[in-house]
């Protein structure tokens, strides 16, 4: 009986044990030899439709070319979980089990490296509170001396597991003994008072208005068109007049105090107030009331800078305060001066000093006192509750021995 010939006509082998050997292939085909002979090399050129021809009009497309040799095997036969006789098919289901597989091996690898760090953890914890022990003893044996010298202070903190803990909160900063004693007399001396709070210079009753000191700097003369007024501008002498008529009329016994010839008075001040419009009066008046506003505020200031010199906190150091205030007062009393001489002649420019800066000195110190005040008085105030509320150290001596634990650590580090 005839051989039916397959899709495959020919099969041309190329490489390996060949040199262009080919066969026409049948439905069924037997392949035998020795390893090496090219069993395989026929095979993988199937699956990879290499030097094949296919029928006419047909091509690799339109089949689906299966090779059952050892690749496919390992592709989709394995043994399950090492389980004698129990396979997984399927050459996905094999690539997902080796995966997990490697997972499993990873974690185990991952498990043994966790303990491993673990172990090396509890050996670093039980080192450092081996270590924590020493230091807070050695701190303990150290500040004894300085514990007991400010022992009020220490209330619910004498021992080493309340006193060392409040000690490490703090930054190490560099204090005197003799400065932290006077703190301490003041928080928890018999005599303890209550300090008020010094006042800032804008603490004065009652508001001010001082928009007139906007016509300081630009001269008031009058737009009148009287042909006085003309005369006078003409001439320069508007403030000479208006100075003479304030000072010398009235004593003038109807003689001009300018000219000395006899004076219609009710004439000559009709004509004189035709000299000064509304405006310049407006200016005029606005000036007048711009220095007695300045003049009430500044003596408030001063009046509240000047009482808190009297303060009879211990702590308080006012030889800067009072360079400065002396320093303010002297400039006022030159801005005055300069107002006046503003009132008495409108068409003069003036221009007062400064006082804004000093001030704002002098306030940043009775904020320094202020704040050092508050303090004292918090910890005298922590001082007379009960003793469930147990007082904390003022900050200055916490800080000290923070400063000295860290010195403890270093010793204990170079050891």
């Amino acid at each position: 009986m005839e051989k039916r010939k397959s899709a495959i006509e020919k099969v041309v082998i190329e490489g390996r044990s060949y040199d262009h050997e080919e066969f026409e292939p049948t439905f069924i085909n037997f392949f035998f030899g020795r390893n090496g002979a090219g069993k395989s090399t026929i095979s993988e050129m199937i699956q990879a439709n290499t030097g094949l021809t296919w029928r006419s009009g047909q091509t690799v497309d339109d089949y689906n070319v299966l090779a059952y040799d050892q690749q496919f095997i390992s592709d989709h036969f394995s043994n399950f979980d090492d389980l004698a006789g129990v396979f997984t098919l399927n050459k996905v289901n094999i690539e997902t089990q080796k995966k997990l597989d490697q997972l499993a091996k990873d974690k185990d690898k991952l498990l043994g490296d966790l303990g491993k760090k673990n172990e090396a953890i509890d050996q670093k914890k039980e080192a450092r509170d081996g270590l924590k022990t020493d230091s807070q003893t050695r701190m303990m044996r150290l500040t004894d001396s300085v514990r007991k010298k400010f022992d009020l202070a220490m209330t619910g903190k004498k021992i080493a597991k309340t006193f060392c803990p409040e000690v490490e909160k703090k930054q190490p900063v560099e204090h005197k003994e003799d400065e932290i004693m006077e703190l301490y007399e003041v928080a928890y001396g018999k005599s303890a008072q209550t300090y008020p709070s010094l006042k800032k210079s804008n603490e004065y009753p009652g508001k001010y208005d001082l928009s007139g000191a906007s016509y300081l700097g630009q001269p008031i003369v009058s737009t009148s068109d009287t042909q006085f007024a003309r005369v006078m501008e003409k001439l320069g002498n508007t403030d000479w007049v208006k100075e003479g008529h304030t000072k010398y009329l009235k004593k003038a016994d109807g003689i001009c105090p300018f000219c000395h010839n006899p004076l219609d008075h009710q004439h000559f001040e009709q004509e004189l107030k035709a000299c000064f419009d509304e405006e310049y009066q407006d200016s005029v008046n606005a000036v007048a009331a711009f220095q007695s506003a300045y003049t009430s505020m500044t003596e408030e200031m001063l009046r509240i800078l000047d009482e808190n010199t009297s303060s009879d906190f211990p702590r308080a150091d006012f030889t800067v305060y009072k360079e400065k205030l002396e320093r303010l007062k002297t400039i006022i009393q030159s801005n005055l001066q300069l107002i006046q001489k503003k009132v008495d002649k409108p068409a003069e420019k003036v221009e007062l000093q400064d006082i804004a800066t000093l001030v704002a000195e002098i306030d940043a110190i009775v904020d320094e006192i202020n704040a050092l005040i508050k303090r004292i008085m918090r910890l005298s105030t922590k001082r007379k509750r009960p003793r469930s509320n147990a007082t904390k150290c003022c900050g200055s001596i916490w800080h000290s021995w923070s400063k000295m634990r860290l010195q403890i650590i270093r010793q204990r580090t170079l050891q």
